[in-house]
């Protein structure tokens, strides 16, 4: 299936207490599986990836502040991690011995599917790439608009769209200097344009540089 089968957004607006007791709620309904459990703690969400397996979860999971452009943070990537959304495989029968379950699970990572093996080559060449280096974001201000566009519209922070953007441009973003709109593109697709905005960030290769000049000596 596609990402439409996995991802969906909850329409209600929840407060601080609200969602509490939603999370509670679900973990509580799913006890007998496991429950709910905290994986990762990120700064923003830069999409999906998928290769030959699953989808993978882009998260931003470290930040650092490399200044300010009009009052507003600027942000490189300081981190990254990768999370597969896939069912847990359990190859445990029910007559089978807990050492027999243990020594069959280690000969399946030791002997892995040519399938298995092209997807971890996969991966890797997607990890290879260093998202820590030369990638900046901006919960608010547009790095993918020039200054004099930002400071000369009527809302910086959600300028209109220029008439060759693509339909789906979030906030009125100029999409060929976002360099994860493709881990986006479906995400886009199955929650809307308007929502996927909300929920990802948008990430900009380049270099960013900024000094504090004293203007009495």
């Amino acid at each position: 299936g596609g990402l439409a089968d996995l991802v969906s957004e909850d329409g209600c607006a929840y407060g601080k207490e609200e969602l509490k007791e939603m999370l509670e709620m679900i973990h509580e309904g799913n006890r007998t599986r496991g429950g709910l459990k905290r994986v990762a703690t990120g700064h923003g969400l830069l999409g999906f990836a998928r290769f030959l397996d699953c989808y993978y979860v882009v998260l931003v999971t470290k930040r650092r502040q490399v200044g300010r452009i009009g009052g507003m943070p600027i942000y490189g990537v300081g981190a990254t991690e990768m999370i597969p959304v896939k069912p847990e495989k359990s190859t445990r029968a029910p007559d089978q011995s807990l050492v027999k379950h243990l020594v069959a699970d280690v000969n399946r990572r030791l002997n892995p599917t040519q399938r298995e093996i092209a997807e971890q080559r996969y991966v890797g060449l997607f990890q290879f790439i260093d998202l820590t280096k030369d990638f900046f974001f901006s919960y608010a201000y547009d790095l993918t608009r020039t200054l004099q566009h930002n400071m000369t519209a009527a809302t910086p922070c959600a300028p209109e769209p220029a008439a060759e953007d693509p339909p789906d441009a979030a906030a009125g973003r100029r999409q060929m200097y976002v360099w994860n709109a493709h881990l986006v593109r479906e995400l886009s697709g199955a929650i809307g344009s308007a929502s996927c905005g909300r929920w990802t960030l948008a990430i900009t290769h380049g270099a960013f540089a900024q000094r504090t000049c004293a203007l009495f000596g």
